[in-house]
């Protein structure tokens, strides 16, 4: 490389940093200004430095071509370029989807219905382990790794994993059919095996009632399939039964005004 080439790196680095410290500024400002985080505590600060790296990360990108470097030199510096971009737009994707289940939740709280709390924390860990794991084998396929052969591997692992991980997808199945027959929601005061007290959370592997004793049992939703749910919170009706003591000498007319109040 060149003398000005070396130079063209370092200022195009130097503009990806600048470009970020910017970016980060500008979006603190935009959002501060717009929310009061300090006087509303639930309200979390965002963090954007995935979404700047991101920014400077494609600005080397797109701005190292220009220089003309020879081709083994510039594969090696957008390679780079590159991979730190992948790595933040990881993290960018995984906190966007953070958003999402943060304002689906706050719209779920307002509704009767209690199925879509339970439904959209789970949904929102799935589909942020499905993003790392793209992510992390496009990240493997820029570095040179052999995806095809990872792919494969990851296959027989995957089956090895899922016979040792038999009781896992049992709880997953079940989970699943408390959320469409819905035999309890959060809340609900049940009888379950034995396991009396109140619904507190359905989870993706267990479900967390909490005991009249005031202790905290999971209850495995592979079990739920099978288990016979006695559902205290869905009855039409309750059946009081009292006794009444009565003296010999109480006089008729008072036990007739008593009927009939």
């Amino acid at each position: 490389m060149k003398n000005w080439q070396w130079a063209g790196v370092i200022l195009i680095l130097f503009i990806g940093v600048i470009a970020q410290w910017v970016l980060q500024a500008t979006f603190k400002k935009a959002f501060l200004s717009r929310y009061k985080y300090d006087e509303d505590k639930s309200l979390k600060k965002p963090k954007f430095a995935s979404v700047t790296i991101l920014c400077m990360a494609l600005s080397w990108y797109l701005l190292l071509p220009v220089l003309s470097i020879d081709v083994e030199t510039l594969k090696i510096l957008t390679n780079a370029a590159a991979l730190i971009a992948m790595v933040s737009a990881i993290f960018v994707i995984s906190r966007g989807i953070d958003m999402i289940k943060d304002i689906l939740l706050a719209k779920a709280k307002k509704t009767d219905n209690k199925v879509d709390d339970v439904l959209i924390p789970m949904v929102h860990k799935i589909t942020k382990l499905a993003v790392y794991i793209v992510g992390l084998v496009l990240i493997a396929s820029n570095i040179g790794i052999n995806v095809a052969s990872l792919l494969a591997g990851l296959g027989l692992a995957g089956m090895a994993f899922a016979l040792a991980a038999k009781d896992t997808v049992e709880n997953i199945f079940g989970s699943v059919t408390v959320l469409s027959d819905k035999p309890f929601e959060v809340g609900d005061w049940v009888n379950i095996n034995g396991v009396e007290g109140t619904v507190e959370q359905i989870g993706i592997r267990s479900t967390r009632i909490r005991t009249f004793y005031c202790s905290l049992v999971n209850v495995p939703n592979s079990t739920l399939i099978k288990a016979t749910v006695d559902n205290y919170g869905r009855r039409n009706y309750r059946r009081i039964k009292t006794y009444l003591s009565l003296t010999y000498d109480t006089p008729p007319e008072k036990i007739e005004a008593f009927c009939e109040g």
